[in-house]
């Protein structure tokens, strides 16, 4: 076994146990306090593959300065010239050594390529203090047979007195020349030699040699020792991921003999975490490993590179380094765009001689102009601008904004929710006092609480103690010492007792509350209430009911509030979590769009008495949500779990009236949206009733006490009229269905309700030819308003921000409903403040707008981003909260004509590789060749005498007759990439080839300008059931369209010659030699800003954004305007990457405070200079003289 594995290397017998240890400490009398990152950038740019310095800020990883003014500080003159993965080690004497793979892909190269016949030799430099480093040295280190040398890393054994040297080789037989090596017939190993002096080094031998697939084995080893135990984490490329493993031998094998190996720990580390760009941590490699300087965490970066949905490094900790569990440390501000590195233990004086010798950049300074006319008539806008959206998404609802503590308290919780879920999800029995018993969820019709409140929990015992927990949400329940907390439960049995509810930890040893309530023995629902008053402060509190007697006992709403919840100035105590529904209220919104969202029109359209409670996925009926809530139906949320209804639409109603917000409920048509397939509302009879339901809800709204719905508005508390002006109908329904059934609905409300605004909506996106299909039938419709919903990347809203500045004023107004940049850093809420410049100046045709959406349970995550984040007992708001509640408070009433100039922003012209795919299709290509545009030089071609050239993602790809063919006809996406793809520096090229469906519903996906998985530009031809073409764009996103061809099929069986042109930032699409599409990507602007008019108080705000690394230096004048000196400043500012967190939830905040302007005056005008930060989101409040 041995002899097959090693090809020729030398294998080590069972090495002796070695003394663990470290790489040698600082010296002594020294403690560290920061770190020092090393690190190279990646291969798509020409100084990617060098190595770049950066420390931390201060002793945790969180922050970080880039040293030597952003730019290289190590580059190769050996080799391949490139260098990657850099390492560094301290050695016993204080030397440092740093090592580096030689390997350059930038240029011209591949992974395929360097793993064959690439560099077998490893960088070295020596360093005394981290700022002087003697000369590069280039060791062939792998054998002859080796086809690369990748990661070298080191560790110091103590006991031997040696450095163990270790890294990836592919290796080769040795009768196989160089030429004819494919990576195929091999895969990677890791090797390790030993040194003392990094110039001699022992012959190589095998240390993880497990095959992983064709071509795949096991890749970036790095290790570290804790209490005698090493730790190693490993690359395992059969799914692109770290394994940790632990031994007490650093030499011990893996598969390289018989009864060698590590003990697994944990695969897939850090997979399912949630990563910095709003998505999940899929895959990583390069792991680096360190342990904390302030406490006893490990952490752990790994590189999620854009080919597994990344871009780049990101921080995990743990607290137990033999656990392999391992959670994403999001607070981490990382150096721009760093790659496989080393983080290492320093001292505080070696990072003060680290800063003066390669000084970190000087922020650059750019000019601008900015000329205000505040004597020009300027542009009225809507009263109700700003407002939030709600929707019980992310376990907003129960769990969230409503208050309820104790989760499933009806016991319906089923199947139908949530494959998981059943009648006792969140409970479990306890049996104490020594009895025993049983407690089963049960729906039998006689023992109904009443008919919409079906299920039970029935106990059985041969005595008292026997009894359910319940866990609450998140980590349990959130209790504060002191605090009253109000329980409730209904409950009947055959017997009088006593029940003892009580708050607990988790094992049940330590009460926190108790309290008694009796039960008689007559076997009817009742109703019974007590009090708890908690001990303790805790996160993880657990509520326990147990019967007091033998025999059956039935429980049903269980149930527990805390005291303390929000209290509206109109309708006092609500049934809100207090600290989320204030956060709020601090937005100071004008409208408050409800329940949904997707949850309002997904689903079937009887009741649920009208299906004898036997239907669980309605579409959302207000009328089943008002009145108590112990007769409110449970129902399936669309979003994977159960919605109780416990806020319904009167809690809705008063919400908006204490935020001081106009209620703009939004309903279903009965058309399908949000991806649904269920049977839509078509007949005559459910429509009539639907129409009459909702003409009923602006009558519970607005009607009178004498009106049916007012006098049951009145009946549940609420006299008064809440005095709602909009109703939205349809949420993203773009069926035909749709267009059929809205003039019902909209002509029955403007009937009966003349006074409100009906809303009609646009679907999901922001282009494409369903939206436009539905714009052109609001406008014949004569609707007054009409909701669009997008999300798209940074980059969109950057370069969009004129989007309604051609929109025609005659038709319908806008209500965007639904917006959000993908991500909650920083950088997303400059875009999306930067796009609201062009809302606000906009603001007489968009008459509302509200973020979405708006509430994120951090354990129950269905979509993100979101505006506000929360656990058991703590919220914060993200970055665009804050850049919300700026706008959301400081709107104004009239924009004023401003003009900005300043420099031109001069894009990148659009790069990258390209690679074929299919959506549901089989298809042949052939024939693609990728021709540079300026010099005719060929950059690829493949007449496919075989595959060598690609790589498979996904789908099932082979060489068949000459042409590579896709025959999986159910895979979306199934896409091949050339080798390296995202790696390529290629721009203005031209792509051509032919292309033939075999079959399927859709035809060909062309994609080019490609930088990583999600990060390209296909064409889509035959998409949509082959019924158009599109081009669409992926910014580190799903594709969006930005351009289209209607009524377009393509043939099966014809073959179609295909050519893109790409050039500067201009796509040109060819089809069979006819131009189809051209397309130009917009630029950004160099500076945003808008100006508006305050009537209440005259200012003049000046609210601008500039999301980029310059000073924006910007000389103001204002005509017809003398303003004073002194203004009020608010500004957010921060590292693009930032992110508010549960551990640092005000990271990036707005800073108020007031300054003085050296203002210049004449003609009745004024002028000063202000100098907009870096990535900066400010507001100028001027007042005049």
């Amino acid at each position: 076994m041995a002899a097959a594995l090693s090809l020729g290397l030398v294998v080590p017998g069972v090495a002796a146990a070695t003394t663990p240890a470290g790489p040698a400490a600082p010296p002594s009398g020294t403690a560290t306090g920061a770190y020092f990152f090393p690190y190279f950038t990646g291969e798509s740019t020409a100084d990617g593959e060098t190595i770049s310095f950066a420390v931390s800020d201060g002793p945790d990883p969180l922050e970080w300065t880039t040293l030597n003014g952003g730019e290289p500080v190590l580059t190769s003159d050996l080799g391949t010239r490139g260098l990657r993965d850099p390492f560094l080690i301290r050695g016993g004497d204080g030397t440092y050594y740093l090592l580096a793979t030689d390997l350059q892909i930038y240029g011209g190269g591949n992974f395929g390529d360097a793993q064959e016949t690439g560099s077998r030799s490893i960088m070295v430099w020596e360093s005394t203090d981290l700022v002087d480093w003697g000369e590069q040295r280039e060791i062939e280190l792998a054998p002859e047979n080796a086809g690369n040398l990748w990661a070298p890393e080191a560790y110091w054994d103590e006991a031997a007195g040696e450095f163990v040297v270790y890294w990836a080789s592919a290796l080769y037989p040795d009768d196989v020349p160089p030429a004819e090596r494919d990576i195929r017939d091999s895969y990677q190993r890791m090797l390790y030699a030993t040194t003392t002096d990094f110039e001699t080094f022992s012959e190589p031998r095998p240390w993880i040699d497990e095959p992983q697939g064709d071509g795949l084995g096991m890749i970036d080893s790095t290790v570290q020792e804790e209490g005698g135990v090493y730790y190693r984490l490993t690359k395992d490329e059969s799914y692109m991921g770290m394994r940790q493993e632990s031994s007490t031998d650093l030499r011990r094998t893996q598969g390289v003999s018989d009864g060698d190996g590590w003990d697994l720990i944990k695969e897939r580390v850090g997979f399912g975490q949630p990563n910095p760009w709003g998505g999940t941590f899929t895959g990583g490699e390069g792991p680096t490993l360190f342990p904390s300087l302030t406490d006893d965490r490990w952490f752990l970066l790994q590189d999620q590179p854009s080919y597994h949905g990344g871009q780049g490094y990101m921080l995990f900790e743990t607290d137990d380094l033999s656990s392999g569990e391992w959670t994403a440390n999001l607070d981490a501000i990382l150096p721009a765009s760093p790659r496989h590195g080393t983080v290492l233990p320093i001292t505080a004086e070696e990072r003060e001689r680290l800063l003066a010798a390669y000084p970190p950049a000087e922020t650059p300074v750019q000019e601008h102009t900015l000329e205000v006319d505040a004597a020009a008539a300027g542009t009225q806008m809507s009263d109700d601008l700003y407002g939030v959206f709600y929707e019980d998404i992310n376990y907003a609802a129960d769990g969230g904004l409503y208050a309820e503590l104790v989760r499933n308290r009806s016991f319906e919780f089923a199947a139908t929710d949530n494959a998981s879920f059943t009648g006792m999800t969140g409970w479990d029995v306890v049996q104490r006092r020594g009895s025993t018993g049983t407690a089963v969820v049960g729906s039998e019709r006689g023992e109904w609480l009443n008919a919409s409140n079906r299920a039970s929990l029935t106990i059985q015992a041969d005595g008292p103690g026997v009894g359910v927990r319940n866990a609450g949400f998140n980590d349990g329940l959130a209790i504060e010492k002191r605090k009253k907390y109000d329980f409730s439960v209904f409950a009947r049995a055959e017997r009088g007792q006593r029940l003892a509810v009580s708050l607990e930890s988790p094992d049940g040893g330590t009460t926190y509350a108790s309290t008694t309530v009796q039960v008689n023995g007559s076997d009817r629902w009742r109703k019974h209430t007590a009090t708890l008053t908690a001990n303790r402060t805790v996160t993880d509190a657990r509520l326990v009911v147990t019967g007091g007697a033998r025999g059956t006992l039935r429980l049903d709403m269980v149930s527990l509030f805390p005291r303390d919840t929000w209290v509206g100035p109109v309708n006092g105590r609500s049934a809100l979590r207090a600290d989320l529904a204030q956060k709020v209220a601090e937005l100071e919104p004008s409208f408050l769009r409800f329940p949904g969202g997707c949850v309002t029109n997904v689903g079937t359209f009887d009741t649920y008495l009208e299906s004898d409670g036997a239907d669980r996925r309605r579409t959302y009926q207000w009328k089943e949500t008002i009145g108590p809530v112990e007769e409110r139906p449970t129902n399936w949320n669309f979003w994977g779990y159960n919605q109780t209804y416990g806020l319904g639409y009167l809690e809705y109603f008063e919400f908006a009236e204490d935020l001081g917000a106009t209620p703009l409920p939004v309903l279903s048509v009965g058309a399908n949206g949000c991806g649904s397939t269920i049977p839509e509302m078509t007949d005559d009879v459910r429509i009539d009733r639907w129409v009459q339901d909702t003409v009923d809800l602006i009558e519970f709204a607005n009607g009178s006490v004498r009106t049916k719905w007012g006098k049951v508005r009145a009946s549940l508390g609420h006299p008064e009229p809440f005095g709602l002006r909009y109703i939205g109908l349809g949420n993203e329904e773009n069926t035909d269905t749709f267009q059929a059934n809205f003039p019902r609905f909209r002509d029955a409300v403007e009937a009966a309700h003349p006074e409100v605004t009906v809303i009609s909506n646009s679907g999901p996106d922001d282009a494409g030819a369903r939206f436009d299909e539905l714009w052109e039938f609001n406008r014949e419709q004569g609707v007054a308003m009409v909701d669009e919903h997008y999300y798209n990347d940074p980059s969109w809203f950057l370069s969009n921000t004129e989007r309604y500045d051609s929109y025609d004023r005659e038709g319908p107004h806008v209500f965007l409903g639904e917006y959000a940049s993908r991500g909650n850093a920083w950088s997303n809420a400059l875009s999306e403040a930067a796009y609201m410049t062009g809302i606000e100046r906009n603001a007489d045709l968009v008459e509302l707008a509200s973020y979405a959406p708006m509430f994120a349970n951090e354990d129950h995550v269905q979509w993100s981003p979101d505006m506000m984040w929360f656990d058991n007992d703590e919220s914060w708001g993200s970055t665009s909260y804050w850049t919300q509640k700026m706008f959301m408070t400081n709107t104004g009433d009239e924009v004023v004509p401003s003009t900005h100039d300043g420099p031109e922003e001069t894009p990148a012209d659009l790069s990258g590789g390209v690679f074929l795919s299919t959506w549901n299709t089989r298809a042949a290509y052939d024939d693609v060749v990728v021709t540079d545009n300026a010099s005719g030089d060929v950059l690829f071609s493949d007449s496919f005498d075989d595959a060598s050239g690609w790589d498979p993602q996904s789908g099932s790809w082979a060489v068949a007759d000459g042409e590579y063919v896709q025959s999986a006809g159910n895979v979306t996406d199934a896409r091949s990439i050339i080798t390296d793809a995202y790696a390529k520096d290629w721009d203005n090229y031209t792509l051509e080839l032919d292309a033939r469906k075999l079959g399927g519903s859709e035809a060909f996906l062309i994609g080019f300008a490609a930088g990583g998985r999600d990060d390209f530009y296909w064409w889509n031809l035959g998409g949509w059931n082959n019924t158009r073409q599109a081009l669409q764009r992926a910014d580190n996103s799903s594709a969006n369209e930005v351009a289209a061809v209607e009524g377009h099929a393509m043939q099966t069986g014809r073959d179609y010659h295909v050519k893109i042109v790409v050039s500067g930032r201009t796509i040109r699409l060819y089809l069979d030699g006819a131009l189809q599409m051209t397309y130009t990507e917009p630029a950004t602007e160099s500076l945003y800003q808008v100006v508006t008019r305050d009537e209440r108080t005259g200012d003049l705000v000046l609210k601008v954004v500039n999301p980029y690394e310059s000073v924006a230096r910007t000389s103001v004048s204002v005509a017809g305007a003398e303003v004073r000196s002194r203004v009020e400043v608010t500004e957010m500012a921060g590292a693009p990457s930032a992110r508010n967190t549960k551990t640092q939830p005000e990271r990036v905040v707005p800073v108020e405070g007031r300054t003085r302007l050296d203002v210049s005056r004449s003609g009745g005008g004024s002028a000063f200079t202000y100098d907009f930060p870096a990535h900066s989101v400010t507001f100028l409040r001027l007042q005049e003289r």
